[in-house]
């Protein structure tokens, strides 16, 4: 005997490779007309359903057990009919055995969720230590069935499902009409930098043995005191030894919550007549880099560069226009970083760059003050050519073929040249000086000769 669905072809021979004695070689059976065809699928070109094992021989007295298996990959109704049909006996007679209706209706896995977004808002008090959020969820299986769900997200969220208890994926099991409920935990603390953010994620949602997905949405927003610059790196070019130039920058508070800040400067070395440009640190502001301007406002002051607000508050939404002061020494080449620390938030930090030279700056073009720099390579000659023109501008003289040794040689005769040039200076001013003496002792003789002379004269006339 085998089985067939009726409305569909069969097939009349057995897989390749299969000897079992109870599947056999059976020829073909025209499809039956027979009544109650509505129940029979004509839109598929596959059944739904089957019968396992399909053919089968039974002796007198034998029995067999057989599985139906459905499938269908989405939610619909399905009326087939499956049909017995067996030869009986030696003469091979063709005979209907059994029909059997089958009605099924396939569902989707669905699961209720109480929310497709969960959003988390957080705000650093001050003094408070930053908190994990929890957002509710609630999962109910809707359907008829019993359904196996899978669920999985990222850091900085988890799911608790018991009190401290955070995990990234976990497994349910919800049987028919049951419903669950699940914590979402954000954690705040998971970014220690202290900077306002937006975290975007989402909860993913599988059905083991399904295709179909589900997500829920997860929105996080943290907010602490933060402030926006108009530029963090302030070029005051060149300027003409001892004199100066000033900048203004623009700074924003740009979160939801009052900022407290204050300025400092970054400097751990000494400064040199060196004119190459290096990072200065400092740790410490003594009062004597404090002063105040003649408009009343307070000024931090490091040899070169100076910030007229040193301390201030800012409201949200706020802004404040913060000026930075240059003033060239002799030959000075500096590059400082400003840090502006907010109260409860971050440190930003803001470079500054300047020198001073007796140049003419404005046509950028170093003519005295500049000593040489030695570099390895002609690559690394031209990173220091076109660092300079890009940041100041000036026109910097390379000679390649020089040795370091022969460099510092030329070095040392251009500062000997120096020295004497200085001597011949002071030479002349002491000449210029010397002879504004004599000058000034002849001049005193010659009064003292006329004096004597009109004594001699008046002398004369009396007599």
């Amino acid at each position: 005997m085998y089985w067939r669905n009726a409305g569909f072809p069969s097939s009349t021979k057995t897989r390749k490779g299969d000897s079992s004695p109870s599947r056999t070689f059976l020829p073909p059976i025209p499809t039956a007309r027979q009544g109650g065809s509505s129940l029979i699928s004509s839109s598929r070109e596959k059944p739904l359903f089957s019968l396992s094992p399909s053919r089968v021989e039974l002796f007198p007295g034998g029995s067999v057990d057989m599985v139906l298996t459905g499938s269908s990959d989405s939610p619909v109704v399905v009326r087939e009919r499956l049909v017995c049909q067996g030869i009986i006996g030696a003469q091979g007679s063709n005979e209907h055995i059994m029909s059997v209706d089958i009605i099924c209706r396939f569902v989707a896995p669905v699961l209720s969720i109480s929310s497709k977004e969960l959003n988390f808002y957080i705000k650093k008090d001050k003094g408070k230590r930053l908190l994990p959020v929890y957002e509710k969820l609630v999962l109910k299986n809707v359907s008829s069935l019993s359904r196996s769900v899978e669920l999985s997200l990222v850091e900085p969220f988890s799911l608790c499902e018991d009190p401290g208890d955070h995990i990234s994926a976990t497994t349910k099991v919800h049987s028919a009409r049951s419903q669950a409920e699940l914590w979402i935990c954000f954690n705040p603390a998971f970014y220690p930098d202290r900077v306002s953010r937006t975290v975007d994620e989402f909860l993913e949602v599988h059905y083991p043995g399904h295709q179909q997905e589900d997500m829920v949405s997860l929105h996080a927003e943290v907010h602490h005191p933060n402030l926006s610059f108009s530029s963090t790196t302030v070029d005051f070019g060149c300027v003409f030894n001892c004199t100066g130039t000033r900048k203004v920058i623009t700074i924003t508070n740009c979160s939801p919550l009052p900022v407290s800040y204050h300025w400092g400067f970054l400097d751990d070395q000494k400064h040199s007549n060196i004119r190459y440009v290096y990072t200065e640190h400092i740790y410490i502001l003594s009062k004597q880099n404090i002063y105040h301007f003649s408009d009343g406002s307070i000024g931090i002051r490091i040899d070169h560069l100076c910030c007229p607000v040193y301390y201030g508050q800012l409201q949200p939404g706020d802004q404040q226009q913060v000026t930075l002061f240059f003033y060239g020494h002799k030959n000075a080449s500096r590059e400082v970083v400003a840090q502006c620390h907010v109260e409860e938030g971050p440190s930003y930090e803001v470079k500054l760059r300047g020198e001073a030279s007796l140049s003419d700056c404005y046509r950028g073009i170093v003519i005295a003050g500049l000593e040489s720099a030695y570099t390895q390579s002609a690559a690394s000659t031209l990173k220091v050519v076109l660092k300079a023109l890009n940041n100041r501008k000036h026109i910097y003289a390379v000679n390649l073929s020089d040795s370091y040794a022969a460099l510092k040689a030329r070095e040392r005769a251009q500062r000997e040249a120096e020295r004497k040039l200085q001597e011949f200076y002071s030479a002349v001013r002491n000449q210029q000086r010397k002879r504004s003496a004599e000058s000034v002792m002849v001049l005193e003789d010659l009064k003292q000769s006329l004096i004597y002379a009109r004594r001699g004269s008046l002398n004369h006339l009396h007599e």
